[in-house]
């Protein structure tokens, strides 16, 4: 019964696994290592710019003129 019930070693392995055995997984990480800095350098580079481009040309603010409504009880008999 317990001949039965175990998978063979071949059906066990996986894709994973495989690629694993062959060594390619180094070469995977690698890639994605680099591409995540690419974009990692991308973003920074954005931000700069982006920060760059506000400090050449700031927003114009919005100007309202302030309307203080002043109590009216000084001319008032108490």
């Amino acid at each position: 019964m317990i001949g039965e019930a175990s998978t063979p070693a071949i059906q066990r392995t996986t894709l994973v696994h495989a690629v694993r055995l062959l060594g390619v997984h180094k070469e995977f990480r690698h890639v994605r290592g680099r591409v995540l800095l690419i974009v990692l350098v991308v973003l920074l580079l954005a931000l700069v710019g982006g920060l760059g481009y506000l400090g050449l040309n700031p927003p114009n603010p919005v100007s309202k003129p302030v309307e203080k409504v002043l109590p009216n009880d000084k001319f008032q008999a108490h």
